[in-house]
């Protein structure tokens, strides 16, 4: 594996006055999926090493909607139109308005009668996010709103749990059920095919800062230890990105390791 392949770390001497934060994924070993390889038996058993789900790209038309563009993509094409036609009656049902957390996704995929699961590491607000630039407008009018989602989550059927998801057990949801949404720090995001412009279409913010953006993840890519995911900044393509740097993405700080894992193909 070389270098662009390893999870990246950031030493700067960045204090929390500036508002920013140092970049350190939690697992700081070098990923390979390939590893992995016993876990997907009947695709490598065809001597395969390469697994996709054909799920069109959705760009997301504004600068906020990353997470429902993302649900877009995981329910039928009659809801997904209904969904973007009805956004401001879809906003003030479900009070979220312009800043979209995890948990509101899943009343949403809720709604659309999507099958799905949620892992967190946190269930709620972490008081940290308060450090960030990207939550600091909007985390005061959001706290009440995603605190009592989580408290209502059983009662609306809402299905989540609290830990720590692994790559492992994504791919192989990816590979036998469906498809992931996932909370990445998109200042990480390092496409293979689009580097330059993942990371910068929606940031205004130096790579030390946090930015919050959802994707959808669709497949691997064993031999060449690659994730693919759509990437609601763009509607035309499907992207790539080495097993490490997909890591510093969603294990950055302020994601909490978020993590849909819907339950249909």
């Amino acid at each position: 594996m070389d270098e662009s392949q390893q999870v990246n770390l950031v030493s700067n001497n960045i204090t929390e006055k500036e508002e920013q934060v140092i970049i350190k994924p939690e697992r700081d070993e070098k990923i390979s999926i390939a590893e992995e390889i016993s876990i997907f038996p009947e695709l490598t058993a065809n001597g395969k090493t390469v697994f996709r789900r054909h799920i069109l790209p959705w760009k997301q038309r504004y600068n906020w909607d990353c997470g429902i563009a993302c649900v877009a993509m995981c329910v039928s094409v009659h809801d997904r139109y209904d969904l973007y036609r009805n956004l401001n009656f879809y906003k003030k049902h479900f009070q979220f308005n312009e800043s979209t957390w995890t948990i509101d996704l899943c009343y949403v995929l809720k709604h659309f009668a999507v099958p799905f699961r949620f892992a967190t590491r946190f269930p709620g607000v972490d008081p940290q996010l308060r450090r960030y630039t990207f939550y600091k407008s909007s985390i005061d009018k959001d706290t009440s709103r995603v605190l009592n989602g989580f408290a209502l989550a059983s009662k609306n059927g809402i299905n989540f749990c609290v830990a720590k998801t692994h790559i492992q057990s994504i791919l192989q949801h990816v590979y036998a059920i469906g498809p992931a949404i996932i909370l990445v720090n998109s200042n990480l995001l390092r496409c293979l095919d689009c580097s330059s412009a993942c990371s910068s279409v929606f940031s205004c913010c130096f790579r030390t800062c946090y930015q919050g953006h959802y994707i959808l993840v669709i497949g691997f890519d064993l031999k060449n230890n690659c994730v693919f995911y759509n990437n609601p900044t763009f509607g035309d393509r499907t992207c790539r990105i080495y097993a490490g740097d997909f890591e510093a993405a969603r294990t950055a700080p302020g994601t909490d390791w978020d993590t849909i894992f819907i339950e249909s193909g």
